[in-house]
């Protein structure tokens, strides 16, 4: 297997003052963090179902205001809180990637948002794990 081939996209980032381990995931429709890294927790209002890439639903428990800094880049986001994520993760979505215009070289493995210069990300995994690697929201009618 060539490297990368199978493997996620992994990079730190500030939510917040707090350096967590994300997943760049130019396939998941949102931006979503793992319970574990969200002290303040804000109740969503509404029935939301998430429903994961493998088809598995996950419990979404609130969302939470956040200050994003990826590289030099800072943005102001409320983003959903999940449980039955991979523990202290933060999934980072096309709501994020697109309106920065998200460029990923995985030749040099740098990702580049407009106005946050190179940021390194590194492969995590091998084979596909099962693990959740994309995650979408609906809201329930």
């Amino acid at each position: 297997m060539a490297q990368g081939e199978g493997c996620q996209l992994f990079c730190k980032i500030f939510l917040n003052d707090l350096l967590v381990n994300t997943l760049i995931d130019p396939g998941a429709g949102i931006t979503i963090a793992e319970k574990s890294i969200a002290h303040k927790i804000d109740p969503v209002s509404g029935n939301y179902e998430i429903i994961a890439a493998n088809g598995t639903n996950l419990e979404l428990v609130g969302q939470i205001e956040t200050s994003l800094r990826i590289g030099n880049l800072s943005i102001s986001k409320t983003i959903l809180v999940a449980d039955g994520l991979p523990s202290s993760i933060l999934i980072l979505g096309n709501d994020i990637l697109v309106p920065h215009n998200c460029k990923i070289d995985y030749k040099t493995k740098f990702m580049y948002l407009d106005g946050s210069g190179p940021i390194s990300f590194n492969f995590q995994g091998g084979e596909p794990n099962g693990q959740i690697g994309r995650a979408s929201c609906r809201e329930r009618v």
